[in-house]
């Protein structure tokens, strides 16, 4: 119940400057050509946020939303295709020129788990990073490492309990 409201509060067209949720009656005709944005979350806004402060302060040299799809099938064909596309929510270069993909994570499921480890295991020259709001932003191994870790406690917890 609580995650609809957040959702609903946050989620949104939102211009160039990030100021929003702007209503759909109010946007112009042209929205998506004006630069605006729909953000399915507010961790997806907060970072959008964050990343348009370090563009500002030329720590970065350039981000975008959603840029682009990786198709796991294109390299391994015994994926399933309803699993086989994946979409890293932000992308930025730095300053140096690196390319790197964000995925922002307000939630671990493992549907989110399975494709972050696939994009490890088929894009090994892409620099994925996951972001959260308890860890900030890291390395995508690190991140599977911490919720495998996690499960693994919950599950002797459980265990502790049912004894």
């Amino acid at each position: 119940m609580k995650f609809h409201k957040l959702k609903a509060k946050w989620a949104g067209w939102y211009d160039g400057a990030l100021n929003g949720p702007v209503s759909k009656d109010k946007l112009p005709a042209d929205h998506k050509k004006k630069g605006y944005r729909y953000f399915r979350s507010g961790l997806e806004v907060e970072y959008a946020r964050n990343l348009q402060i370090r563009l500002a302060a030329k720590d970065i040299k350039s981000w975008a939303f959603e840029p682009e799809s990786w198709d796991f099938q294109a390299r391994e064909k015994k994926v399933l295709r309803r699993n086989s596309l994946y979409t890293p929510d932000f992308m930025f270069v730095d300053s140096k020129g690196e390319t790197y993909f964000v995925e922002a994570k307000g939630f671990n499921y493992s549907g989110s788990a399975t494709k972050i480890r696939r994009a490890l295991k088929y894009f090994p020259e892409r620099k994925l990073l996951v972001y959260t709001k308890k860890t900030g932003t890291i390395a995508a191994q690190q991140y599977l490492d911490k919720i495998k870790s996690e499960s693994e406690a919950r599950k002797r917890i459980k265990a502790l309990r049912t004894k």
